[in-house]
Parts: structure tokens; C-alpha cells; sequence
């Protein structure tokens, strides 16, 4: 099955504010359905706005899995830009950031821009932190703005309707 993209009503109603420079904090939620909770959906929840760097994330979920720790997350950057078509068939990404490229003709997350990987915090809910590590790997696209987005690596067991939340900071390049 193709991967599905979900996308966080504010994402386009908010959209990235990148004229005025310094750094700013965004946080951005959505009430992700348990029956939308599967490794084929992708949540779009941010934006990394053009000329701009990850400074810090943090990723804070409810308790998304009700019978066990299964539940993994990953968060990275979505093959699709700001404000694009989203990745399908007859219409490959055209992805080519931060020298990584995707041309899938599906949403994805871009291999090696990842923030957290099999993050598990979903398993019982919590906040998790990761390392300033990824920064340097995303680095910075000066021509477009790209999306921050979820996916669940496992599927929950049981999984559960909760809160995804993810809060991050910015600078200028």
C-alpha cells in the first residue's frame, strides 16, 4: 500500500514566516484518529522555511499504543516542498536538498534528513529530545521551504487516538 500523506490543518493556514530574521520557536499539533495510525501514513506537521536551520526539536505524543510498546516514530523531512504537489504516482518528487534527492512516486521521508528515528515515546507518551547531531545533516535549502513530518516506523498494537505534537526552533542560516 502507498504511503498516504496527512497534513496538519494549520500547516498552509500558518504558513512559514522566513522575512523576518532571528530566531523563532513553532509548535505545531494534530490529533492523529487511530485508525490513521499505520507505517503508511505521514503526518505533515511542519515547516523549515527556506534559509533557515533546525536549531532544536523535540517531539511530544500521547500514549498512542493502549496494549503494548510497539510503536515507533520516525521524524525527518518529507520528499515534497512547501506549498508543492505532493509525491504520487505520475508525479515523482523532485526532491534535491541539503545533497540529498528523492524521486519517489510516493510521500516519504528523505533518507538522511532524519531528526528521530524508532523513536518510541508513543508507547506510553511522553517528550523526547534528540541530539543536535541532525542539523548539520538536513542542513539548509536557501531556494525552498521543505515540511517536518511523522511516520510510524511499527504500528501500534492497539493503537489509540492521541495527540502528536512537535516543537521546534529556527534561525537564520
Amino acid at each position: 500500500m502507498p504511503n498516504a500523506l496527512i497534513i496538519d490543518p494549520e500547516l498552509y493556514s500558518q504558513p512559514p514566516v522566513n522575512a523576518v530574521p532571528g530566531a523563532r520557536l513553532v509548535s505545531r499539533s494534530i490529533e492523529a484518529l487511530a485508525a490513521q495510525l499505520v507505517n503508511t501514513n505521514i503526518f505533515a506537521l511542519g515547516v523549515l522555511p527556506a534559509g533557515h536551520k533546525l536549531m532544536f526539536v523535540a517531539l511530544e505524543t500521547d500514549d498512542l499504543d493502549a496494549a503494548g510498546p510497539t510503536v515507533t516514530i520516525h521524524v525527518g523531512i518529507l520528499n515534497t516542498y512547501y506549498n508543492e504537489k505532493v509525491a504520487a504516482v505520475g508525479n515523482s518528487a523532485a526532491y534535491n536538498s541539503g545533497g540529498q534527492t528523492n524521486i519517489a512516486t510516493q510521500p516519504e521521508l528523505v533518507s538522511g534528513h532524519n531528526i528521530f528515528t524508532s523513536s518510541t515515546v508513543a508507547q506510553s507518551g511522553g517528550r523526547v529530545n534528540p541530539s543536535l547531531a541532525f542539523t548539520d545533516a538536513i542542513g539548509v535549502d536557501y531556494n525552498k521551504d521543505r515540511i517536518i513530518a511523522v511516520q510510524l516506523g511499527v504500528d501500534p498494537t492497539s493503537a489509540q487516538t492521541g495527540t502528536i505534537n512537535l516543537v521546534y526552533g529556527l534561525d537564520v542560516a
